[in-house]
């Protein structure tokens, strides 16, 4: 618990009489003990006169209560002896290390008081063997794959165990030219080939970050390389940011960054696409799956990046492929390195310039790899609701690590343990939601998301009937000194600001929200490892948090993007260093990112009480209005790409009709809802009874952006909101993909299908939002005093 700080009860909504249940809530509180808490300021409440979205006054005196109870519950300590089991050994997915994490998590949330569940899927998974790379020309160097012990840290000491890898690299043996790549975007191949440099039976070096890995190396294998070298440069993730591990919170020369290369065109076990893999499924061939490369792949550290890159000839790179190896590098914001704040390490060779070449460097590199069906596991909590059973909300976190995980993923699977506990207690002492809370903690994220794609195609019917949200946190800390990162549908960003403003922060007498509204206006226009971007106009500071409304690439990608259930993810800090190497381990997590563990357990509330609003609140806390807006603004967007490619207005025109209905039946929702639920324009309330069904039509109207053929070009990606642009090279919207792609690649036909497509999608959420209007509006008996 957190201590010297006195609590306060804020009464958000209007005071009430005692009722039987909130006395309940009080005895919760007693029997736990308060924690002293600082509590938000007047300005920091919810919309709709102080009320949270989905409830009454009277609903909300006793569901604060209850999260006040859930907060007084967490044990900063007992979060840091979670962690400190989680992290004792390497876990990759498929080993004995992630079989021992996982029975070790349903130990603890049977002690929590819940029956948990290893629910098992059979996962083509990807192994190292043996693996060299070296320098041969124009002189010899070894370049390593074992990253440095660094002094003090006892969990670098066996360092050599670790050798780096890629996931699902190609398996091969190549002497040959290298030619520098950069990030290996479409435009950076393009450069190549306006400077007459050909990839045919050489090897790419390549950054990191920019684009998906597995993208890059599949457009270099594309254009003829024999091989591949991944890097993370400093510019982005290194010395130009600010000092190195283990001085600082940013990588040293020597670490590396292990990545999977698979980019199927779905997410999952790579040989079951949209069935679970179980025994007795049927499997495709290896050898036939798109997406898997065929040429061998290593990363390496910066430090043997600049060695390389030192003996490189040819054309300079422009500006936009240099990095942070040159001599003349700029820091963020476009300062120069400041002298004395870092430096650059003196193991650190720097060049003038980066170059394309080809050579007269030349590698020498050797990788083995070995497929085999792991059994992989994930571990599932059900907490039955009372009054809507079968509506669900689902908590996320995975528990594999590509080594000792302190970070990615063992902060979040640490916090996730302790909110278990929590609700444990509360369940002991008489709580239980109104909806159904499921808690799980998924296996082989690292690997093609696959334990929360195998559960979800598993129970897909399932889940397109039940579950209302999906709340993942796939880390819970990286970097303190960086704002806390939250991608989630349009549909639950109100939700999250609500919680973020009542949520006390890491630093004293400042909210959460304040902290992550000052830390993104105090890094705007960084560089960012997590590609962060703070909003169409950097110039302009928050007033409030900014949310990225594409929710892509972890564990909540299977039910947003194949099930069309709206999902979020979150972690605190999405820029830092440590990310998949050794170093990024419990030394790390307590000398650098969080000794104390506050903000582990700043996260635990913040994910809890999101689930508590939306599993406990008498209307399901979904906001359409909030999906409108953002349909809108991307269609705006989308628009003024059609006019720029000279398509006619008249293609388009059927959906913005469409989304015009919508947008007015959202607003007219909302309006309504908020004003009943606050009791300020009706004296009379919706009959309780029918809230759950008006609670199921906001659900349905989420579930509505749903195709069940897929996208174009993918049977997969069935939700149309947001899916990765694989089909259109270099496309960074991810937004209204079925509209954008055939828009982007001239399919005539095919965009005039989706048109209707998504026209009939936003007039059947339409419906949903006129029936759950219906409800609402229907008088009820008075509402109790």
């Amino acid at each position: 618990m957190l201590q010297g700080r006195r609590s306060r009860r804020l009464q958000q909504g209007r005071p009430a009489p005692m009722k039987p249940r909130a006395v309940v809530c009080l005895c919760l509180l007693a029997a736990g003990g308060a924690m002293a808490r600082p509590a938000p300021s007047a300005a920091e409440q919810p919309e709709s006169g102080g009320l949270p979205l989905g409830y009454t006054p009277a609903a909300w005196d006793q569901g604060l209560l209850i999260e006040e109870q859930y907060a007084s519950l967490l044990d900063r300590a007992r979060i840091s002896r979670t962690h400190e089991v989680l992290t004792r050994e390497p876990h990759r997915a498929g080993t004995e290390g992630a079989r021992r994490v996982a029975a070790y998590i349903k130990q603890e949330a049977d002690r929590a008081g819940f029956h948990a569940e290893i629910v098992p899927y059979l996962f083509y998974n990807s192994h190292p063997g043996p693996r060299s790379i070296e320098l041969t020309a124009p002189l010899q160097a070894r370049l390593s794959l074992v990253e440095d012990r660094i002094p003090g840290d006892p969990f670098t000491e066996h360092a050599a165990d670790h050798q780096a890898f890629c996931a699902y690299s190609g398996s091969g043996a190549v002497e040959a030219e290298v030619v520098y790549v950069g990030q290996g975007t479409v435009r950076d191949f393009k450069t190549l080939e306006d400077n007459g440099i050909s990839l045919k039976g050489r090897v790419a070096l390549m950054r990191y970050f920019g684009e998906w890995e597995g993208r890059k190396v599949l457009r270099a294998q594309e254009r003829g390389a024999a091989g591949a070298i991944l890097y993370a440069d400093p510019q982005e993730d290194g010395f130009i940011q600010g000092p190195v591990y283990p001085r600082g919170a940013w990588r040293p020369p020597g670490s590396i960054m292990r990545r999977t290369l698979a980019d199927t065109p779905y997410e999952g076990d790579p040989l079951s696409p949209g069935w679970a893999a179980v025994p007795g499924a049927r499997r495709l061939d290896p050898q036939k799956v798109a997406g898997l490369p065929k040429i061998p792949v290593l990363p390496i550290s910066y430090r043997d990046a600049a060695v390389i890159l030192s003996h490189l000839e040819g054309p300079a790179a422009p500006e936009a492929m240099q990095g942070g190896l040159r001599r003349n590098a700029t820091g963020p914001k476009g300062r120069n390195l400041p002298k004395g704040t870092f430096a650059v390490p003196a193991d650190v060779g720097l060049v003038d310039a980066y170059h394309l070449g080809p050579g007269p460097a030349r590698i020498k590199m050797s990788v083995q790899m070995s497929a085999r069906t792991d059994t992989i596991r994930n571990v599932l909590v059900r907490i039955p609701g009372k009054e809507e059973p079968d509506s669900w909300v689902i908590l996320g976190n995975h528990h594999d690590a590509w080594i000792y995980g302190a970070g990615d993923p063992s902060s979040g699977t640490a916090a996730l343990l302790e909110t278990l506990r929590a609700f444990g207690r509360m369940k002991t002492l008489g709580w239980q939601p109104r909806r159904t809370i499921l808690v799980a903690f998924w296996d082989a994220e690292e690997m093609n998301l696959g334990g929360s794609t195998e559960w979800a195609e598993d129970n897909a019917d399932l889940l397109r009937r039940k579950a209302a949200a999906v709340i993942n946190m796939d880390s819970a800390v990286f970097n303190g000194e960086r704002p806390l990162y939250v991608g989630a549908s349009p549909s639950l960003h109100r939700v999250f600001k609500e919680v973020a403003a009542a949520v006390p922060g890491p630093k004293e007498k400042e909210s959460l929200s304040v902290t992550w509204v000052r830390l993104q206006n105090e890094t705007r226009g960084l560089g960012s490892v997590d590609a962060f971007q703070i909003g169409p106009d950097a110039s302009r500071p928050l007033t409030e948090p900014r949310i990225d409304d594409e929710p892509l690439g972890d564990d909540q990608t299977p039910f947003v993007e194949f099930l069309a259930i709206p999902g979020s993810d979150m972690y605190y800090g999405a820029d830092y260093g440590m990310y998949h190497s050794l170093y990024e381990d419990r030394h790390w997590m307590t000398t650098v990112v969080d000794p104390e563990f506050r903000l582990h357990r700043v996260m635990a509330e913040f994910h809890g009480r999101i689930a508590l609003r939306l599993a406990m609140a008498p209307l399901l806390p979904l906001d359409p209005a909030g999906t409108a807006a953002a349909w809108d603004r991307a269609f705006s967007d989308l628009q003024s790409r059609a006019s720029e490619r000279g398509a006619s207005p008249k293609l388009l025109r059927p959906v913005a009709r469409a989304l015009k209905r919508y947008e007015e039946a959202a607003k007219t929702f909302a309006r309504d809802r908020d004003g009943r639920l606050a009791g300020e324009s009706w004296p009379l309330r919706p009959i309780p009874e029918r809230l759950p069904v008006i609670s199921r039509e906001i659900a349905e109207a989420e579930k509505a952006f749903f195709n069940e053929g897929g996208l174009p070009g993918s049977t997969w990606y069935r939700g149309l909101w947001v899916a990765p642009p694989r089909p259109v090279p270099g496309l960074t919207d991810t937004r209204l993909p079925g509209l954008r792609w055939p828009l982007e690649l001239n399919e005539e036909g095919v965009l005039l299908n989706q048109v209707t497509l998504y026209t009939q999608a936003l007039d059947e959420a339409t419906s949903h939002l006129h029936r759950a209007e219906g409800l609402l509006s229907v008088v009820g008996r008075p509402a109790q005093p």
